[in-house]
């Protein structure tokens, strides 16, 4: 019966319908830098830095459905998907 209902939207007429897909294969390489050094001060040193930040990260989506929930449903909206 659950499963019945879940396939059948439970007698409703099925207004909107989505598919998205996620790359689960983590995205490689993405550059990531300043290009003014940003003002730090340190508490250890008590001085105030400049420090320049640049190297390469990844991203992973390791659990598409806590991804869709905390970013991509708060996007689509009924007026713009």
């Amino acid at each position: 019966e659950n499963f019945k209902n879940r396939f059948s939207f439970g007698g409703q007429v099925v207004t909107q319908q989505e598919i998205i897909y996620f790359k689960i294969q983590p995205f490689t390489g993405n550059k990531f830098g300043t290009q003014n050094p940003v003002e730090y001060f340190s508490e250890r040193y008590q001085q105030l830095l400049s420090i320049r930040f640049y190297g390469l990260y990844d991203v992973k989506i390791s659990d598409p459905v806590l991804f869709y929930i905390s970013s991509v449903s708060r996007q689509i909206t009924v007026d713009q998907p």
